[in-house]
């Protein structure tokens, strides 16, 4: 049992450990199946955030004008921080973390000359007293990506407007596998093995 107050809680799960923060609010409480294991706040609002199993936290924190990576450790210490500008990287849409803590993937939305596009930066943080933490940068035009999730290790599935994609390799990742869709995707949902897509139907009597 354990009580909290939050004006728009978010849960993120990995393994059995558990991420409750307060979205664009600073509240972050972490627990594991033994109880809380740690509660703090950061000094800026929170976009959102993930947990790995070892409960480190990345958080992606509103700067108005600017964005900032902050990863901290269970007890709120932060571990290392990436500042990103909203106009060289883009506005951030999604933040994955591997289950080691180790590698974090963020999608940025892009715009440039009218057309919309996503930049995927992939991070390092293995070494925290580093002030270098990206690996890798893939840039994408015509599609958004809203959706990101790190699976057996370092292989990260990247969810887009119009498909998904599969990357694989920690120091050095690449695409592995590519899907694209011809309907609009509603919403997806997934385990550790396989991941699910829900569409819009024609048929009168199922909508989806």
């Amino acid at each position: 049992s354990y009580a909290f107050n939050m004006t728009q809680p978010v849960v993120d799960v990995c393994g059995d450990t558990i991420l409750i923060y307060d979205k664009r609010g600073t509240l972050i409480h972490i627990c594991d199946s033994k109880g809380a294991i740690g509660s703090f706040n950061a000094n800026m609002p929170i976009l959102t955030a993930r947990v790995s199993k070892n409960g480190t936290v990345a958080a992606i924190l509103d700067m108005q004008d600017e964005s900032e990576i902050q990863y901290y450790n269970a007890q709120g210490q932060v571990i290392a921080a990436v500042n990103v500008s909203a106009r060289e990287t883009g506005s951030p849409a999604a933040l994955a973390i591997s289950e080691d803590g180790k590698y974090m993937a963020v999608s940025y939305v892009t715009v440039s000359g009218g057309a919309v596009g996503t930049k995927l930066v992939f991070y390092d943080f293995r070494d925290s007293t580093s002030d270098e933490h990206v690996l890798a940068t893939e840039e994408m035009t015509g599609t958004i990506v809203p959706e990101l999730r790190y699976f057996s290790g370092s292989s990260l599935m990247a969810v887009r407007d119009d498909g998904f994609t599969v990357y694989r390799g920690d120091q050095d990742p690449k695409a592995v596998k590519t899907v694209d869709f011809a309907d609009e995707i509603e919403s997806c949902f997934y385990d550790d093995k396989y991941i699910g897509f829900i569409f819009s139907s024609e048929d009168s009597e199922h909508r989806y």
